[in-house]
């Protein structure tokens, strides 16, 4: 990973067109990305969801909505970036699973709905032993508490996304905010997050 500087006049130049620093910071942050995605996707679809796919088409959204990322947030690139992949993976449950994420049938993923699912990611994996899945799952009780007491437009957009399984879509139309206003609000939103989670939150580690 390239110091501070560089990351930053990369993502600089991505923001304002530059096809080669986009390739170039998307590249940097694509191994640790997959390694994200390959985490959430449920046991149930790991034989039909590709972490590598599913990065793709994260990294074709984002180069959609570059123009809209705020270079001086340059440090919250990934966030942002994992915040679109989220939203890919969530499309492709919806796919596979129906809206209610069942599509019928029982999935096995540990022991939770798909939104205490894609919590996962800020409190550590929920899978393992009987005790480890009770502290997880106390730890995503904590999680939905920080974030009603986040700043109002931030809590608004975790909420809608992370309590009620929307996708980015979904909410900028109902917040009448472009998606890339959603990411961002999700990307800093997440970041006071693991501020106030601290040690319980592995998101950005």
């Amino acid at each position: 990973m390239p110091d501070d500087g560089s990351l930053k006049s990369l993502v600089e130049q991505a923001v304002v067109g530059d096809s080669d620093a986009l390739t170039a910071v998307l590249f940097l942050n694509r191994d640790r990305l997959e390694r994200l995605m390959s985490f959430q996707i449920p046991v149930s679809l790991r034989r039909r969801l590709d972490a590598e796919d599913l990065v793709q088409e994260a990294c074709f959204r984002a180069s959609r909505h570059i123009r809209g990322f705020n270079p001086d947030d340059y440090e919250l690139f990934f966030a942002w970036l994992a915040t679109i992949a989220q939203n890919v993976l969530k499309d492709a449950m919806r796919r596979h699973l129906g809206p209610g994420g069942s599509g019928g049938g029982k999935v096995q993923h540990g022991a939770g709905d798909s939104s205490a699912m894609l919590l996962s990611e800020i409190v550590g994996d929920r899978q393992g032993s009987p005790s480890s899945q009770v502290a997880a799952e106390e730890r995503i009780d904590r999680v939905r508490a920080e974030i009603g007491i986040l700043p109002e437009k931030y809590r608004e957009v975790l909420s809608l996304i992370y309590v009620k399984n929307m996708s980015a879509v979904a909410v900028s139309e109902q917040l009448g905010l472009t998606e890339s206003a959603v990411y961002m609000r999700v990307a800093r939103g997440k970041d006071m997050l693991r501020e106030r989670l601290g040690s319980q939150s592995n998101f950005f580690s």
